[in-house]
């Protein structure tokens, strides 16, 4: 059941024809509310058509002290995220995930991930590869989002990954 909920959270942005391997890790054995969170935020995350609509709707999941680094390498808060991508217009028409895995522990849950993504930014089409980390954090008031972490430029797919082939 934990690997359909996480791998309906990797999913549920993309248009992928085949479901990606999920490795599980870590400590200890995945927690159901960490990747019910990871599933709710990642809901939270897609179809969006403004960015700040995307925001609000991730708002009940971000952890205080939350941070987003991002491709320039600087460390900004929930709110400057949210300020820095609506003045840049950004918008993401396609996002598929590969390579996941979910790593639990005590009181953090990891999820990294690989995507391709198109779009625009600043008024420029994109079609680039990235990688991405979510760090959860379990609070009094239950597992929250603690970091996004994206980069870029990792390995491609395998064929199969992405053809759905066997």
């Amino acid at each position: 059941m934990l690997r359909l909920l996480l791998l309906t959270f990797v999913l549920s942005a993309t248009a992928t024809a085949q479901a990606p391997d999920i490795r599980f890790a870590g400590s200890q054995p995945p927690d159901s509310a960490a990747v019910m969170t990871a599933l709710a935020y990642a809901e939270a995350s897609s179809n969006w058509s403004t960015v700040e609509e995307r925001d609000q709707r991730r708002a009940p999941f971000i952890a205080d002290g939350y941070f987003y680094h991002g491709y320039d390498g600087s460390p900004i808060g929930f709110e400057g995220l949210t300020e820095r991508q609506d003045r840049n217009n950004l918008r993401i028409d396609t996002n598929e995930s590969y390579d996941v895995a979910f790593y639990q522990y005590e009181n953090t849950a990891i999820a990294t991930y690989k995507t391709h993504q198109t779009g625009k930014d600043r008024g420029e089409p994109f079609d680039l590869y990235g990688s991405g980390l979510i760090v959860l954090t379990r609070t009094p008031e239950g597992w929250r989002v603690a970091s996004d972490i994206i980069g870029q430029n990792p390995a491609p797919p395998a064929m199969e990954e992405t053809t759905g082939s066997e």
